[in-house]
């Protein structure tokens, strides 16, 4: 028998990773909404999809963004890894009072956004590399 370290699956390998997001709309000059009420469900070329409650936004507003990684320390103050300005270009209604809207991303800094891209893209390659030794 192995030692305990030796498990077949390892929970570690389905850890998803934890965003920090701040959601504000600058059009509404509204206080900024967090990931606890705002989640990040699609990254696509210059444009991030998000779901949040219907009345954070509408179609053509501006918004500010900033993404950070969560610490596994709730305490620590996440850095932001992205920020963006962008407008809403198209909204959704989902259930329970919330929308999923679609969101250009107008003016950003190019280096933090491929950063971003790579971190996203990097956890994909290990979920791939993991399947494939897997895979009967």
């Amino acid at each position: 028998m192995g030692a305990p370290n030796d498990d077949l699956v390892n929970p570690r390998d389905f850890i998803s990773i934890k965003l920090a997001i701040e959601f504000q709309n600058l059009t509404a000059n509204s206080h900024p909404l967090h990931d606890d009420v705002v989640s990040l469900s699609e990254i696509r070329d210059r444009v991030l999809v998000f779901e949040l409650p219907e009345t954070s936004c509408k179609l053509d507003h501006n918004v500010m963004i900033k993404l950070g990684r969560r610490d596994s320390n709730a305490n620590a103050q996440t850095p932001v890894l992205f920020q963006s300005t962008g407008k809403i270009a198209r909204v959704k209604e989902l259930k329970d009072a919330k929308i999923r809207v679609v969101v250009t991303l107008i003016q950003f800094d190019d280096v933090s956004w491929v950063s971003f891209m790579q971190l996203f893209a990097r956890r994909q390659e290990e979920i791939t590399e993991f399947l494939r030794q897997v895979k009967p």
